[in-house]
């Protein structure tokens, strides 16, 4: 079903429309699978010719927040400045798309009461049949008869809803949380823990979205994983995890490809026989790895991470008398990880 966009959606109480071009700064925070921050951008200056979007602190703010409640996706426009209280404007919809759109089309009038605000898919969405809507001044500078106009649906649940919502103040995203991870190679028997995470993430204009993940873990054989009947070997390192893009598979699912560097200390010591030596040496692993993350709802999610991982330092640990070799590290091993984790 498609309902035309209603002007109680998109008028914004914010400084009267301006007439020249005005430099707007924009925070724009949505959860995976939204679009991108350069397809909202798109979408207003494809509406008005009275914008420019810009980093300057002095220009009128522009805050998107968009989050994922049970089945509904909540947006927040926030517009301030440092003359006027600031306005804001929340929408609630079945998509994400919808709810974007929504509010780029609030943004664009609240920068030009003469913007265009027929729901055109100029940067969100694929065409269809364009609905004007009611009581909207159409744009002064419109497309020309002799070009097809293109649009997309609104769902009729795309509405406004008078409950606050928290913007964030700054451009980087933390995370934290837990998870299982399981490690191949260090020692003959998989290394298996529980241990703690920080990640940061940074928002770009693109569709690039980099983000750090930070692991330390401390593992042993014989405690959740297998034991190794000639020695025992404990495993502490620090796991970097760089991840540059962020690839949408779904509204709240996507892929992370990553790269990984593992760096620590490796323990082993005989067992099961007489005056058992022991060796600490240095640990260091690189790999890449792909993170599956599903987010539940605006801040909490959980994801699961697979790769392989190369050791340009392979230790021979061995009996001395007599001489016997029990271990090498391989050249490459797989690691593995379940993490459940919050967005603050």
């Amino acid at each position: 079903m498609r309902v035309t966009t209603c002007a109680a959606l998109c008028l914004l109480s914010a400084p009267g429309g301006a007439a020249e071009t005005e430099t707007i700064s924009l925070n724009y925070d949505v959860v995976s699978g939204c679009p991108s921050r350069a397809q909202f951008v798109g979408e207003i200056l494809a509406r008005t010719d009275h914008a420019a979007i810009a980093d300057q602190t002095q220009a009128r703010r522009l805050q998107v927040n968009v989050t994922r409640e049970a089945d509904a996706f909540v947006g927040v426009l926030r517009i301030s400045d440092d003359k006027h209280p600031p306005a804001e404007r929340s929408i609630e919809g079945e998509s994400c798309q919808s709810v974007v759109l929504a509010l780029a089309i609030a943004a664009a009038l609240a920068i030009d009461p003469d913007a265009d605000t027929r729901p055109e898919a100029t940067a969100l969405g694929a065409p269809s049949t364009p609905a004007p809507a009611p009581n909207a001044t159409p744009r002064k500078q419109a497309k020309s008869a002799t070009q097809p106009s293109t649009g997309t649906d609104i769902p009729t649940n795309a509405r406004p809803t008078n409950v606050p919502r928290a913007a964030k103040d700054g451009a980087v995203r933390v995370s934290a949380g837990a998870g299982l991870v399981a490690t191949w190679g260090p020692a003959p028997e998989v290394l298996v823990t529980p241990a703690p995470f920080v990640g940061f993430t940074w928002p770009s204009d693109s569709s690039l979205e980099l983000a750090i993940r930070l692991q330390p873990s401390f593992a042993q054989t014989g405690t959740l994983g297998p034991a190794f009947d000639a020695a025992d070997f404990r495993l502490a390192s620090l796991r970097t995890e760089i991840c540059p893009a962020s690839l949408a598979l779904a509204s709240d699912l996507a892929l992370l490809p990553c790269a990984t560097s593992d760096v620590g200390v490796i323990f082993a010591k005989g067992r099961a026989i007489a005056e058992p030596a022991s060796e600490t040496k240095f640990w260091l692993a690189l790999g890449a790895r792909g993170r599956l993350v599903w987010s539940l709802n605006g801040w909490l999610f959980v994801d699961l991470a697979a790769g392989l991982a190369a050791a340009p330092l392979r230790y021979e640990y061995v009996f001395r008398n007599p001489k016997s070799r029990i271990y090498q590290p391989p050249l490459f091993s797989p690691n593995a990880d379940f993490s459940v984790g919050g967005r603050f």
